[in-house]
């Protein structure tokens, strides 16, 4: 295995397994995901870099220099925090150290093959496996335990099962929609380590999406069957057996959108265009819901840069789907689980989206 095949691999699995509780963990995957790949265009005999993927490097570099006017305007509250959810207003810079990303997609005829591919998600699987078998080993009596979530949720690797849930959903809409061997029992592998996080957001935007992809791209029983198990799904939702109607997560998740809508309406023009603030404690005591974090990264991105933070979050998920139109489905995914919390940028759609375009042809397509 040559050293670009190792680096792709690192960008894959790292890019949907590095949020480790321990923080120092986390920042040394992070840094192995932005640092090493550089050494595969350092180390090339070509840089070159196909001028499409270019220019959306390009324009995520504009939308994320553009963050600056509200850094600059509330340089006065800016804090550097780098544990739990005091980091998310840094996410969207990690952009910056995306580069060799565009010099692997651009040079994807030199080296990939489906089974460079198949190893990477098989990487992940394997991981999602093991931090499962962890969970048990350590709290047996919390594995799965719905009625004790927040327990159950925090005594694995990752910083929560929330994350492992944004991770195995997407992961799980990607194998849906990629010509793989083996498909059934992939997604029914990732989908059961999905119904062991407990992560209810990503669960529901996999059926979601599972559902629709069913309706757009399937033969009529398959369309039969996706209609049938829209009406279980809502069934379930109107009888509530979980309570998720009444759910204090769920119920806070709807306060996020009327306190901000409520602290748009009084907020005067500059907060509206750069923020209210960059520290964690600025931004929740603006907020005024007990204490807690947006979740919703659009909400993320207005409260802590204003229109810029909402421009950058709707920009940067537009340019990643023009340059990737076969990520629609996992990025949709992605975009309804963000309701339950997401970061600003996520590496892990970069993964995704060197998985679908792992071949030559699948790459040509796009031209």
């Amino acid at each position: 295995m040559n050293k670009t095949n190792i680096v792709y691999l690192i960008l894959v699995v790292v890019g949907l397994c590095y949020n480790f509780q321990n923080s120092s963990i986390r920042l040394v995957l992070m840094l192995s995901w932005a640092v090493i790949p550089f050494f595969t265009i350092l180390t090339s005999s070509s840089t070159k870099i196909e001028k499409r993927t270019l220019n959306y490097y390009y324009q995520l570099f504009f939308l994320t220099c553009c963050l600056f006017f509200s850094f600059f305007y509330n340089s006065s509250s800016f804090e550097l925090e780098l544990s739990g959810a005091s980091v998310e207003k840094l996410t969207p810079f990690i952009g910056f150290m995306t580069l060799p990303y565009f010099f692997i997609i651009s040079n994807s005829a030199n080296y990939q093959t489906s089974h460079l591919r198949d190893l990477s998600i098989w990487l992940v699987i394997l991981f999602f496996l093991f931090e499962a078998s962890y969970r048990y080993i350590r709290g047996p009596e919390l594995f799965m335990n719905y009625f004790n979530r927040y327990s159950a949720k925090t005594i694995g690797l990752l910083s929560t099962t929330n994350v492992n849930g944004q991770s195995l959903s997407v992961l799980f809409s990607c194998v849906l929609v990629i010509n793989i061997k083996h498909k059934v029992k992939l997604l029914t592998v990732i989908f059961l380590l999905l119904l062991s996080t407990m992560a209810r957001a990503a669960i529901i935007a996999v059926i979601l999406t599972t559902v629709i992809y069913l309706l757009v791209n399937s033969k009529a029983i398959y369309r039969i069957i996706a209609l049938g198990f829209s009406l279980v799904i809502t069934m379930f939702f109107i009888l509530d057996p979980l309570n998720l109607l009444t759910d204090g997560s769920f119920l806070s998740k709807l306060e996020f959108i009327t306190s901000t809508t409520t602290i748009l309406n009084n907020a005067d023009l500059a907060e509206v265009i750069f923020g209210f603030g960059l520290n964690y404690e600025s931004i929740t005591n603006t907020l005024g819901v007990n204490g807690w974090s947006p979740h919703l990264p659009i909400l993320k991105g207005f409260l802590y840069y204003g229109i810029f933070g909402v421009i950058y979050f709707i920009l940067s998920n537009l340019l990643i789907y023009r340059l990737n139109t076969k990520i629609f489905f996992p990025l949709s995914t992605y975009l309804i689980l963000s309701f339950a919390g997401a970061p600003l940028f996520w590496p892990g759609l970069f993964s995704i989206s060197l998985i679908t375009l792992i071949t030559k042809d699948d790459y040509n397509n796009l031209r």
